[in-house]
């Protein structure tokens, strides 16, 4: 009865699909929702691009992804808005109540000289050494039935490097399949609701998220999530419910909650629950606005009710209402916005989010700081002339513990409350800002685009974990004496042979105090080669 009850809302919905800043009215039937998987393997970050440069609806948050195609804007014409001379999307079979088609093929290859570097990239790790991904697979639909299969393949070279009591551990090698950017779905209009293994990206960020990216790999869970924005009188809307999420443990490896430390867990499976949701009035068109909160528990673990074991996403938010304290999960939950600009090319974003829930409303007040998270940054496009431009691109993360970490012991420092050993990871990956446990984050690049091609110069800093609690001497509590620094420089290019993309990056990382040791200067090379093909 729910479910007939959302579809008949759906088709009095007026769901409209923007392209070129031309309206379109969309039949709820028969749509092809493939998406655009999160990360380098694909076009999510050409997506962007395509909305500042006014080619897609800025009625899309981009706070939701994947980002689903449709019949009015599917893989072949995104490839099309970035390059008018190439066409994608010709090996399958496409009729009205049936496709099928082949998914791009990708090759990955990550190279650490060092020490362990790099992240948002799903099944690859925090390692020394090279490691490879392989990826493709199948699309098809019957009538509203939506299946993918795209398995990823890692294998993961682990070679010693310098490590210390406080941080580092050589893990064995990994050669494992993943179920990767796999689902079904079943949509109703421009609701789905199905099993799915993806990676997820909610929030503004474009190098970092709070609650989810694709540092970690997908998790098997049971979805309810919009495909395209649901316009309403009210407004704009879109959301994804995620619960069941089945997060894995790798007793193998270390976890990057505890410095890449290995910790031996005792205490089983846990499970996933979680909600974004973006909303754009219409009286500030451009202009989202959204939430995101997950809950992280054993699966051991018995409730009262219904909804605290099944949705606690939906409960209030502090602790004496949901009687918490008496629960051993975490929670996470973050408020965010992203502003768009078209006519300007330019958008900027924010979200700010807490790790442990307050007390009461009182506790918010006093300490409003406390297991606080935030994000800002800004994307501008200069256009050159037709399809050459230049990107810019700014944003800090600052994930670090706040001063009053240093009274409030007990609450952790993000990504690891206390409750639950293993922390916010899926196989021993942090599911949230990959960067680094308790880090801070500045990036800085500068692109230069002509329609595939790119190039781009990169610099990043990264504070590590700054606020460590230090108990030796009363004087240090809560603050390092000895502060480690990364500075990278990076350069980028991607160009399109024929139909094949080929996306190489190479930074130079100096660490200072690497490990935390005075005058430990360390260099690490870094290098990412990602190889598409179209078909």
């Amino acid at each position: 009865m729910l479910f007939m009850t959302m579809h008949l809302f759906v088709l009095n919905t007026d769901a409209q699909i923007i392209l070129n800043d031309s309206t379109k009215q969309m039949s709820t039937k028969y749509t092809s929702n493939h998406p655009i998987s999160v990360g380098y393997t694909d076009l999510d970050d050409d997506i962007r691009n395509l909305q500042l440069l006014g080619k897609i609806s800025a009625k899309y948050s981009l706070t939701n992804r994947p980002f689903y195609t449709n019949t009015y804007l599917n893989y072949g014409k995104i490839i099309n808005l970035i390059d008018s001379n190439l066409r994608g999307n010709h090996m399958g079979y496409h009729r009205k109540y049936f496709d099928i088609q082949l998914l791009p093929v990708n090759v990955s290859f990550k190279y650490n000289s060092h020490h362990p570097y790099g992240w948002n990239d799903g099944p690859l790790n925090f390692s020394k050494g090279l490691q490879k991904q392989y990826t493709g697979g199948i699309y098809l639909r019957i009538l509203s039935l939506n299946i993918q299969l795209k398995p990823e393949m890692a294998d993961i070279q682990t070679k010693p490097y310098p490590t210390s009591s406080d941080w580092g551990y050589l893990s064995p090698p990994i050669k494992k399949i993943y179920l990767g950017q796999s689902f079904t779905s079943l949509n109703l209009g421009p609701l789905a609701i199905g099993v799915s293994n993806q990676n997820l990206w909610w929030g503004p960020g474009k190098y970092s998220a709070l609650i989810m990216t694709n540092n970690a790999p997908g998790f098997v869970h049971k979805t309810l999530r919009t495909t395209r924005p649901i316009v309403t009188k009210f407004g704009n809307f879109e959301f994804n419910i995620i619960s069941g999420g089945d997060l894995k443990y790798d007793s193998s490896q270390g976890l990057e909650t505890k410095e890449l430390k290995k910790k031996i867990v005792k205490n089983g499976s846990r499970v996933f629950n979680g909600v974004t949701l973006t909303y754009q009035p219409n009286f500030f068109p451009n202009l989202n606005f959204g939430f995101n909160r997950v809950f992280v528990d054993y699966t051991k673990n018995r409730y009262s009710s219904f909804l605290q074991e099944n949705i606690p996403q939906l409960l209030p938010f502090t602790k004496l209402a949901n009687n918490d304290d008496s629960i051993s999960r975490d929670q996470l939950v973050s408020l965010f916005t992203r502003w768009v600009f078209p006519k300007s090319n330019f958008e900027v974003y924010l979200e700010f989010g807490y790790g442990d829930a307050s007390h009461n409303f009182r506790d918010l007040m006093l300490d409003f700081s406390h297991s606080s998270a935030y994000l800002i940054g800004f994307r501008k496009l200069k256009k050159i002339h037709q399809d050459k431009y230049l990107d810019i691109n700014y944003e800090f993360t600052k994930i670090a513990n706040s001063p009053s970490t240093i009274i409030r012991l007990s609450s952790g420092p993000w990504y690891h409350n206390g409750y639950i050993t293993e922390g916010y990871t899926n196989e021993n990956q942090i599911m949230g800002a990959g960067s680094g446990f308790g880090n801070n984050l500045q990036t800085f690049e500068l692109g230069y685009n002509n329609k595939f091609n790119r190039v781009s110069i990169k610099l990043q800093y990264i504070n590590h974990h700054p606020m460590a609690i230090v108990t030796s001497n009363v004087q240090l509590i809560g603050l390092r004496n000895i502060f480690w620094n990364d500075y990278s420089l990076g350069l980028g290019l991607r160009a399109r042979v024929y139909k094949f993309l080929i996306d190489a990056k190479v930074e130079n990382v100096f660490s200072k105090n690497y490990l935390w040791k005075q005058n430990n200067n360390t260099f690490n090379l870094f290098g990412l080669l990602n190889m598409t093909y179209i078909w």
